[in-house]
């Protein structure tokens, strides 16, 4: 489904990661970790033009990305942004139809329709369709958002933090969402996650960008500006050492859950 090769990324000539080599396939979760500023963001933005492949190329559906048209990005990948505004006053149905390219297209046909309120019942935002986005709060904003990336039916889905403005309820409810949708019909996602107790029950597998080197056996790579490690389930890297190395705090470790005790490194 989706390969990065070699791949440095950035803005401009400005490098921010380099040296990332991973493979996400279809029917699986592929959770991103990492401090602030280490090029998690950048990482993702690559796919949905937001950020610059400097070197090394990235596959969707075994094509070079750059290959695509910008329509056809948009129905392959559902984004849901870190940063999420209210742009300007429309409904919250209208906001989830914007997203639909064949709404840009000028298709107004009962199957766009249908997307668009399935695509709001998924996210639980059937109740609030008609009310102007400009005086939703930013849980229920994030959920259209997350609306707006389902309503192409992609079989990528890209979520930058996504679940930073939800209370726990409706955070586990997206993420059940994702899951089914990734291991019921086929599809992928590439998730950023801060949380790390939600990144452990919902990846399949995790990877960590940092600006600090976390050597592995596959990317013994010291000289790169930002790392990525190799993914492996959760269960391999939610460890004391990497909490350690990579953030900079003592941890412990359980199958359950995550303690974090105190900052070794300012």
């Amino acid at each position: 489904m989706l390969t990065y090769r070699d791949v440095s990324v950035g803005y401009g000539k400005e490098i921010v990661v380099e040296c990332v080599s991973f493979a996400l396939s279809t029917g699986h979760i592929l959770g991103v970790i990492g401090p602030n500023g280490g090029g998690k963001s950048t990482l993702a933005r690559v796919l949905y033009g937001q950020a610059d492949i400097i070197s090394g190329t990235v596959e969707l559906g075994g094509k070079d990305i750059a290959s695509y048209t910008p329509a056809e990005r948009a129905r392959l990948i559902g984004v849901l942004p870190q940063s999420i505004v209210a742009p300007f006053a429309m409904s919250a149905y209208e906001f989830v139809r914007l997203g639909s390219v064949d709404a840009l297209l000028g298709s107004s046909d009962t199957a766009l329709d249908q997307a668009v309120k399935d695509a709001l019942m998924l996210t639980n935002s059937k109740y609030f369709a008609s009310k102007p986005i400009t005086q939703l709060s930013g849980g229920e904003l994030q959920r259209l958002y997350f609306a707006q990336a389902l309503v192409n039916n992609p079989e990528l889905l890209v979520l930058d933090e996504p679940t930073s403005h939800l209370d726990i309820n409706h955070r586990l409810q997206m993420l059940d969402t994702v899951k089914k949708l990734v291991h019921e019909q086929n599809k992928a996602a590439l998730i950023i996650f801060h949380d790390f107790d939600l990144a452990a029950r919902y990846a399949d597998e995790l990877i960590v960008v940092s600006p600090r080197v976390v050597a592995s056996p596959e990317h013994p790579v010291a000289h790169c500006a930002a790392q990525v490690t190799t993914a492996q389930p959760p269960e391999k890297v939610l460890t004391p050492e990497m909490f350690k190395s990579v953030f900079g705090v003592e941890a412990t470790v359980e199958s359950d859950k995550i303690v974090f005790l105190e900052r070794v490194s300012h």
